[in-house]
């Protein structure tokens, strides 16, 4: 009897022994599989797309913060002159930096993507015009700064000025036209663009 009872509890230690190896890896013995619900892949195309409405945004938000006119502050023991320079170096120092980021994230466009996307990619790069007049700009400051008389750094802060002010215009007509081309992808449902959560 002994025996009899021995045999059954083993075949039954036997049959279950599969059961119990598994269970720690997956609930097969329940009858029930766990399903593992995949994180939903976003396309290359689509990140960069987010990665440009990203940056442009930042770029208009730099510009709309850049005002018309520079101030003087009566108060402040700075001189007028060095008042409007350290404003202008700081305007340009912050749109330089917008325009490069976003001239950055269009460069860095997926390669099968490139020519469907060749218009902003175009348009996004070429900012060499507003680069040019920033560093113009740049380069009036310092012989503003290092001049040795009144006059001379009074005609070098006035060229400075002019030329930033360049910059800011062809810093606004950029943005104008980079606005429209996305406008037009993302109208188009298909289009990265118009996937980019980045860009609604």
């Amino acid at each position: 009897m002994k025996g009899s009872i021995y045999v059954r509890f083993s075949r039954l230690a036997m049959a279950t022994l599969p059961c119990a190896m598994l269970l720690s890896g997956m609930a097969a013995c329940s009858g029930e599989e766990e399903v593992v619900e995949a994180e939903p892949t976003i396309a290359e195309s689509v990140l960069w797309a987010g990665a440009v409405c990203a940056a442009f945004d930042d770029l208009l938000a730099t510009v709309d913060a850049v005002g018309e006119e520079l101030t003087y502050e009566p108060t402040a023991e700075d001189e007028v002159f060095d008042q409007y320079i350290a404003q202008l170096q700081v305007q340009m120092a912050d749109v330089n930096g917008a325009v490069e980021e976003l001239a950055f994230a269009v460069g860095q466009v997926p390669v099968d993507y490139s020519d469907t996307a060749s218009n902003v990619v175009e348009f996004g790069a070429d900012v060499g015009a507003i680069v040019a007049a920033k560093d113009e700009t740049l380069s009036h400051i310092e012989a503003a700064r290092s001049a040795e008389s009144n006059i001379d750094k009074g005609l070098e802060a006035e060229q400075a000025a002019i030329t930033g002010g360049t910059t800011l215009s062809l810093t606004r007509e950029f943005v104008a036209g980079l606005a429209g081309l996305l406008d037009n992808r993302k109208s188009n449902v298909d289009d990265a663009f118009s996937q980019a959560s980045e860009c609604q």
